[in-house]
């Protein structure tokens, strides 16, 4: 499971992966794992990337019917943040759910359901 890509319908970001310890956000769409992480940690100003630290994640929240998800997380500043995403179908939102909250060791009760 870990290096798939999952694609986003949001505007402005196009693929999300689970890297090791790293969630990767980027405007950009990726059809390779390999070739999603070596664009990620190259400087570019053609593309928006945002890293969220898995070690960081302190709850998802999601719906079984949608496809959208949130994210909270304690960013690098020590802040609160959540962020929603889209994502191209409800059984991906399932399934990446479930993995960050399997590697998060997360209990039922951080796992909201919209």
């Amino acid at each position: 499971m870990e290096y798939k890509i999952y694609y986003l319908e949001d505007k402005g970001v196009n693929s999300l992966m689970v890297a090791g310890d790293r969630i990767l956000i980027s405007s950009k769409k990726y059809s390779e794992p390999e070739k999603f992480v070596e664009a990620f940690e190259s400087k570019s100003l053609l593309e928006t990337k945002k890293e969220i630290p898995l070690n960081g994640v302190t709850k998802i929240s999601f719906s079984d019917n949608t496809s959208s998800m949130y994210i909270g997380y304690t960013n690098e500043k020590g802040k609160d943040t959540a962020v929603l995403y889209e994502l191209e179908n409800a059984a991906n939102v399932v399934e990446l759910a479930q993995y960050i909250s399997q590697r998060k060791d997360f209990k039922k009760s951080l796992l909201w359901l919209l």
